[in-house]
């Protein structure tokens, strides 16, 4: 748990998804909040904040737009859709794109909590989220050394292109998490810069 070295950080603090309403249920203020996805459902997580800004993909559903109303709003192209230009770089989610948000706006040293990309026996990243691993998941079981981390399909990938990321970012990048995505950053393979051509 991360919670009392995100409260005494000085510099500011994003979020992505519902960790935005879990940092403001523990007293810790959020600067910046990233969304990416274009489920309307997704506006559940948010409420407005004079104080935060709220970086929406163009691509988001108009209830998110609606859920920060009276906020401050950035909106950005992801390059998950090629029509769209100019556009963030990043990958297949919201953990991956947010990096190179954040670097978009100046920031350059950038520690990223809790993107374990892993489950355990117990609600996903915060208790008031409602991702928890379920039977409808399509889990996976990946061994990474002598452990084994329970997952699915997205956050595997996720968690392999965050290694990629790390590696390669134009910056500091810090993960501070467990679970699968600590597993791989330790493991001596994922090193992608050792194997470029």
């Amino acid at each position: 748990d991360y919670l009392d070295e995100v409260r005494s950080f000085d510099g500011p603090v994003g979020a992505i998804n519902g960790a935005f309403g879990y940092l403001m249920d523990c007293g810790i203020a959020v600067d910046g909040v990233v969304i990416v996805d274009p489920h309307p459902a997704m506006a559940k997580f948010l409420t407005p904040n004079k104080r935060t800004t709220f970086y929406l993909a163009s691509v988001c559903a108009p209830e998110i737009f609606d859920a920060v109303s009276g906020s401050p709003v950035m909106v950005w192209h992801s390059k998950m859709d090629p029509e769209l230009s100019p556009a963030v770089s990043g990958g297949i989610s919201c953990m991956t794109c947010a990096p190179y948000l954040a670097h978009q706006q100046g920031w350059r040293d950038i520690a990223i909590y809790g993107a374990d990309s892993s489950y355990v026996d117990k609600p996903y990243v915060y208790d008031r989220g409602d991702r928890m691993c379920s039977e409808n998941d399509h889990l996976v079981y990946i061994r990474v050394g002598g452990d084994v981390f329970k997952t699915e399909m997205g956050l595997a990938a996720q968690a392999n292109q965050l290694c990629v990321i790390h590696d390669n970012f134009p910056g500091q990048l810090d993960f501070r998490c467990d679970g699968l995505m600590r597993a791989l950053l330790d493991s001596p393979i994922h090193d992608v810069r050792e194997f470029a051509l």
